[in-house]
C-alpha cells in the first residue's frame, strides 16, 4: 500500500511540475493569461506598420474566439515599451461583428510590452497589460481585466492587415 501511495505522489509531482508550454510548436501566436482565470490564445495574429515606408507605428492584433486584442507601439525596434509609446485595446464581439464590450489600457505604470526581436518580417515579444472597461454592453463583466505572462510572435504582413479598421477604433 505504501508503494502505491509513493508512486501516486511521485506521479502527481511529475505531472504538476511539467507544465506544458501552451504555444510550443506554433509558428505564430498571441497568448496571455486573463485575470478572469481564462486564457487568450490567438494562433493567427496579424502584425503590420501604419506607414510601410516610415515604419513609425507597429500594430499587433490577435483574436481568441470573440475576444480581440490590438496592441499599438510607436516603433523603436527591439526594446521595452510603456505609455505613451504603448497603447492597446481589447474588445468582445458577438458573431465577430457586433462589439458588446470594450477595454482600453489603463494608466497602470506596470503596463509593458517587451519586443525581443523584430527582424526578417517577424516580431516577437512579451507583455503584461491591464485594461479598464470603457464600453459596457454585457452585464456581469469585470471593470478591469489583466492579461499577464503574455507572449507574441507574428509575421509582419501589411497586405493582410486592415489598418483602416484600427484608425477607426482608436
Amino acid at each position: 500500500m505504501k508503494k502505491i501511495l509513493l508512486l501516486v505522489a511521485i506521479g502527481v509531482i511529475v505531472y504538476t511540475s511539467c507544465k506544458k508550454n501552451p504555444v510550443e510548436g506554433l509558428d505564430q501566436y498571441v497568448y496571455a493569461e486573463n485575470s478572469d482565470n481564462t486564457t487568450f490564445k490567438s494562433t493567427y495574429p496579424d502584425a503590420g506598420f501604419r506607414s510601410v515606408i516610415k515604419k513609425d507605428t507597429l500594430y499587433v492584433r490577435g483574436s481568441s474566439g470573440e475576444d480581440h486584442l490590438t496592441i499599438r507601439l510607436i516603433n523603436k525596434g527591439a526594446g521595452v515599451y510603456r505609455s505613451p509609446d504603448l497603447d492597446a485595446m481589447l474588445y468582445t464581439t458577438v458573431g465577430q461583428d457586433v462589439v458588446v464590450r470594450t477595454y482600453h489600457l489603463n494608466t497602470d505604470p506596470a503596463n509593458i510590452v517587451k519586443i525581443t526581436d523584430i527582424d526578417q518580417g517577424i516580431v516577437k515579444g512579451t507583455f503584461d497589460l491591464t485594461f479598464k472597461e470603457t464600453t459596457r454592453g454585457m452585464t456581469g463583466t469585470p471593470s478591469t481585466l489583466t492579461l499577464s505572462n503574455g507572449r507574441l510572435r507574428s509575421k509582419i504582413n501589411n497586405d493582410k492587415l486592415d489598418l483602416e479598421l484600427f484608425f477607426k477604433i482608436y
